[in-house]
């Protein structure tokens, strides 16, 4: 075709170009819509915006006001959309109380989040639910308990770390300093001496690092680019944002939790327990020992297993 007829021919090719755009948009709202209508049994809130949901009106520099101007126009129920997920918002102490201790078998679950499942998947105290909570919840109370939770021993070992901590804040003779990162080594250390079986020195350079990667993370879990991360997942982990910092922390911090396991399991005896983590083998070791007993039952039969465990 000559150049000339190809020039005379673009202009027809490029004007329905507008219409599908518009058309795609008009039916991605639509769809958008009827998809993520507010649930009939849910109170009433404000309208969400395609897509984003109600993730606009939220301040998240202090969320607190955007809730109370949601508060004010609506009572203390009200539904709102934070991008696909709808979500009721209780306030007012009286409310609270009643949805999380009075009926807290009702509002036992908890909603996921792609951020928080990407880092750590449906396990552990915050993000598992049903049975795989109660059994982990169970766990740690009990275990929590045996290495001093709501007894004198524990109590102890917040004293001694306050002397540490009253030795520390002693050693900026008198300046004015920041006590931010001081409180939570100190803090922190309360929760690794349980966890770890040992603290960390104030000035031990790469627990302050992770004190720093923990505190940046958990601040940065609020902002937009997390919260776009939690409704646009497969597109945003490929984009920049604060929700790749959030990522790359928590990945450092796995890392050292790592590191403490594997040390663990180098000189564990399962007979002595000295920390939530030999505790947490040991359980491990339980579940492989009664799996191994059902797979053995199964094939050998219960006499040939008796046999078997007398021999052993």
């Amino acid at each position: 075709m000559p150049l000339q007829g190809v020039l005379s021919a673009l202009p027809e090719a490029v004007a329905p170009l507008p219409a599908f755009l518009l058309f795609l948009a008009v039916f991605l709202i639509v769809a958008d819509y009827r998809k993520n209508r507010r649930p009939k049994d849910f109170p009433p809130g404000p309208q969400p915006f395609p897509f984003v949901g109600n993730i606009m009106q939220m301040t998240y520099k202090n969320p607190l006001v955007g809730i109370q101007k949601l508060e004010e126009k609506y009572g203390n129920i009200f539904s709102m959309q934070i991008g696909n997920v709808w979500s009721v918002v209780v306030t007012g102490l009286p409310l609270v109380k009643e949805a999380l201790v009075h009926q807290g078998e009702h509002f036992v679950d908890r909603p996921t989040f792609p951020l928080l499942e990407e880092v750590f998947g449906p396990y552990g105290l915050i993000n598992s639910n049903g049975s795989i909570w109660k059994e982990q919840r169970r766990f740690a109370l009990s275990t929590l308990r045996n290495f001093g939770l709501g007894r004198r021993s524990l109590e102890n070992r917040i004293q001694e770390e306050t002397r540490f901590l009253t030795e520390a804040i002693r050693d900026e003779r008198g300046q004015p300093f920041d006590p931010h990162f001081q409180i939570n080594n100190a803090v922190s250390n309360i929760i690794c001496s349980v966890t770890f079986g040992d603290r960390y020195d104030y000035h031990d350079s790469q627990f302050r690092k992770l004190l720093h990667l923990l505190d940046e993370a958990l601040y940065l879990q609020g902002s937009i680019g997390s919260q776009m991360f939690n409704v646009f997942p497969t597109l945003m982990k490929y984009l920049p944002g604060s929700h790749q910092t959030v990522r790359n922390n928590w990945r450092q911090i796995k890392c050292f939790v790592k590191e403490r396991i594997e040390k663990h399991k180098a000189d564990w005896n399962p007979s002595q327990p000295r920390d939530f983590i030999d505790a947490y083998l040991n359980e491990i070791a339980k579940a492989v020992s009664i799996i191994f007993k059902v797979i053995a039952m199964i094939l050998f039969g219960p006499e040939n297993l008796i046999v078997m465990s007398v021999r052993i």
